[in-house]
């Protein structure tokens, strides 16, 4: 460092170059990968200096290998710095006298910078590539880096309207008709009719395609996939029919992994389709394991850890599996479903009755990470359940309400996030806090909201939303609605009942509750009591260490308005211990003063 200092200022841009000329002469091409960083950072701090336009492309050359291999190894700042610098040196004319790299450099550089959510700079390096690349095909990478840009932003619909008209002037074309019902059955009944004649061992020894229009489509397609799932919901059985189709007619792709996910999902949202969808789970999950499908492993796991094996496997597993597929996410620059599979395993990790102090470190971090990433709908909906959990812990003046920085959290989400998702999290939240804080008329104002708002696909809360609009319904009924809520309660119970044969791990304890609550409802008091112990003993043993805290207050509400007051502060006490055990602090203490104390 004294031997740099010593050098004169005006002269340390010569020594940077002449130490990058050396690095780059003395080794061997096939060694220069072990220096090329080191190299390439010289030369940068050199580069004004030169004066050999040759040499200047040598260096963008040196410069798009250091990037590219900083983007494999998910070193994206780093990759854009290299990128960028680089882009810095070209002139207009090397579209045309250096086509090739001009292409790569600007279209690495637009991928590095939505990985770091530098919007503004992917949109205008973006520009330069649609302007200037000769065809179509050179403007794909650019193509995928925009639409996820718009889907990161929360632009869904822009995202979506964007693709497809790509995909047009790759001549796959969709019906104007889109969101008609005959055509979405249209496309899943043929989907699932060449599914049903098929072996499905066929799928995983097919050959990869290898014609690049096809392969285009394919990309852009299962890129589409995300934005139809959180933009435009029916379109996604659309393109998710259409990607299997393509397999099953042309060969294995490397999307067929997202395809196959994606269309279980669709096919999975009733009890009658769920044999079926995690048989075409299984599917994405062996296709996903292929070499060629690496990158896609975080968006198959998102979607089938949340929207299939949700129903079928232990809900504690599922969550498990969506914390690896954030980490693969992050790991292969897969903005999106690192996001998405983030969100889903927290509200996994609430159904699932995980440790709230647990879950607050993990979204603590969650949320950390998608500032860095400017993910702006992901981070609003983790938001939504820090402050969920923020209420159940005692760090509210008001644990019925949800409010971030001192605000109302659905205020400050509007100014930014104002879509339906947005509300549907923050309503979803608030009924259930209502609920389980004993604030029934609240609970039945959030549901009212909430069904305003709900999405056409929502499987990972699909069953949550069953039971507690049921219990609420049945909670806040007076005179006039008795009868009204008694007749939700029962097609709530049949739906319930309905996902019995594909997890009673998940959902026998749901059921139970509710029988529970509906005799309790119509004043059958011996079935009553029987239905609350099975239900906090089935909790108990399937870990749900929440719900056996709302069975046993509930058993104990039905004991105290029986008459039986001893009986019912023990089922109280038994409540609050669990209520600790699952870190839910302050509705602890609130059953302490408003149930045991007195």
């Amino acid at each position: 460092k004294a031997a740099y200092c010593m050098i004169p200022e005006a002269e340390r841009k010569y020594v940077h170059l002449q130490i990058g000329r050396e690095l780059c002469s003395r080794v061997q091409p096939n060694q220069l990968e072990t220096v090329l960083i080191i190299a390439v950072d010289q030369l940068f701090r050199g580069a004004d200096v030169i004066t050999s336009r040759d040499e200047v492309i040598r260096l963008a050359h040196l410069a798009l290998r250091a990037g590219d291999a900083a983007i494999e190894a998910s070193a994206f700042l780093p990759a854009s710095l290299y990128l960028l610098q680089a882009v810095g040196l070209l002139e207009e004319s090397d579209w045309i006298h250096h086509y090739d790299l001009t292409l790569q450099l600007y279209s690495s550089a637009a991928e590095a910078c939505f990985v770091l959510g530098k919007f503004d700079v992917l949109n205008e390096l973006s520009r330069e590539v649609i302007q200037n690349a000769v065809s179509l095909k050179d403007k794909i990478r650019v193509y995928f880096s925009l639409t996820s840009s718009l889907s990161s932003q929360g632009k869904m619909c822009d995202a979506i309207d964007f693709g497809l008209g790509v995909l047009e002037q790759l001549g796959e074309t969709f019906p104007s008709n889109l969101d008609d019902d005959e055509v979405i059955s249209d496309y899943v009944v043929r989907t699932s009719t060449m599914l049903a004649e098929l072996d499905v061992e066929d799928v995983l020894k097919r050959e990869m395609i290898q014609d690049e229009s096809e392969m285009f489509v394919m990309q852009l397609l299962g890129n589409m996939v995300v934005h139809s799932y959180a933009g435009r919901p029916r379109l996604c059985p659309v393109i998710t029919s259409r990607m299997v189709q393509l397999t099953l007619t042309h060969g294995r792709f490397r999307e067929s992994a997202v395809a196959f996910a994606s269309f279980g999902a669709v096919v999975s949202r009733s009890p009658e389709g769920i044999t079926q969808g995690y048989g075409i789970g299984k599917i994405a999950l062996s296709l996903v394991k292929r070499p060629e499908a690496k990158g896609y492993l975080s968006g198959v796991y998102a979607t089938v850890y949340s929207q299939i094996n949700n129903f079928v496997e232990p809900l504690q597993a599922c969550e498990e599996s969506l914390k690896y597929g954030y980490e693969a996410g992050l790991s292969a620059g897969d903005v999106e479903f690192a996001c998405a599979n983030a969100n889903f395993s927290v509200i996994f990790g609430i159904q699932s009755g995980s440790n709230l102090e647990s879950l607050a470190n993990q979204m603590s971090r969650y949320n950390e990470k998608m500032k860095e990433m400017n993910a702006d709908y992901p981070l609003a909906c983790i938001q939504v359940y820090e402050c969920f959990v923020r209420s159940l812990v005692g760090e509210t003046d008001d644990p019925t309400e949800l409010s971030y920085g001192g605000k109302d959290l659905l205020s400050t989400m509007i100014e930014t996030q104002n879509e339906i998702r947005v509300k549907n999290q923050y309503y979803f939240t608030r009924m259930i806090l209502a609920y389980v804080f004993g604030r029934y008329e609240l609970a039945a104002e959030m549901a009212d909201e909430y069904r305003k708002v709900v999405p056409t696909m929502r499987n990972p809360k699909l069953v949550n939303e069953i039971l507690y609009l049921a219990l609420i319904a049945l909670a806040s009924a007076d005179e006039e609605t008795k009868s009204e809520a008694r007749d939700a309660a029962a097609v709530a119970l049949t739906e319930l009942e309905g996902w019995l044969g594909a997890s009673q791990w998940n959902f026998l304890h749901k059921v139970k509750l509710l029988k529970a609550e509906i005799a309790f409802h119509d004043g059958n008091v011996d079935d009553t009591a029987t239905l609350y112990d099975d239900a906090i003993r089935i909790a108990g043993e399937h870990r749900f260490v929440h719900e056996q805290a709302l069975a046993c207050e509930r058993c104990g509400i039905f004991y105290s308005n029986s008459g039986s007051p001893h009986i019912a502060k023990g089922y109280f006490a038994r409540a609050r211990e669990y209520y600790l055990k699952w870190g839910a602090k302050r509705k602890a203490y609130d059953l302490l003063q408003q149930r045991i104390s007195n």
